[in-house]
């Protein structure tokens, strides 16, 4: 069986059982998050990852305040992105924000959130929110409750000004926003 398939296959079991565990998970809504977030890594393709050099690592930017807590970390201290280490960072200032593979944008950073499109704007760089309004405005993956099951939003034109490669596996199971123009 090829590799794309069964990265597939543990895609949509991961996704079946989060959906069947959200209702009596023993788990919170922010570990199930930060989750999908390490199984979005498998349908993206990055144009700029990190090969060979000194210390390469996938960056993840955690933009405010930072939901996760610890549990991010612990997630992604056993798991690698495209066989590349990961590294979490997590900063307040837009200021702050350089070279990253991964960006979560923060609810606390809602008022701010066109100044920080306009920085990762024609940049490889995954955005992801978890806020209302997010997608609509330009972050490529917003992530919402709905009858108590996180789905996510796609915004095929932040995907398609990113130059981020996305799977069209992914992009079905989103709720879709935006068009991409031709």
């Amino acid at each position: 069986m090829p590799v794309r398939m069964i990265k597939v296959a543990v895609f949509y079991v991961f996704l079946f059982e989060c959906l069947l565990l959200e209702g009596q998970s023993p788990y919170t809504e922010y570990q199930l998050k930060a989750a999908y977030i390490e199984k979005f890594t498998h349908f993206i393709q990055w144009p700029n990852l990190p090969a060979g050099g000194e210390n390469p690592r996938f960056r993840i930017t955690i933009l405010g305040e930072d939901p996760f807590g610890r549990y991010i970390d612990e997630l992604f201290r056993t798991v690698a992105v495209k066989a590349v280490p990961v590294e979490i960072r997590r900063i307040r200032k837009i200021e702050e924000l350089d070279s990253t593979h991964i960006l979560f944008i923060c609810r606390s950073e809602k008022d701010r959130l066109k100044r920080i499109l306009e920085r990762v704007r024609h940049r490889p760089i995954l955005t992801i929110g978890d806020t209302p309004g997010y997608a609509e405005a330009g972050v490529i993956l917003n992530l919402f409750k709905k009858d108590n099951y996180i789905r996510f939003e796609a915004n095929l034109t932040a995907i398609a000004d990113s130059g981020l490669e996305v799977n069209s596996r992914l992009l079905k199971l989103a709720k879709i926003v935006g068009t991409v123009e031709k």
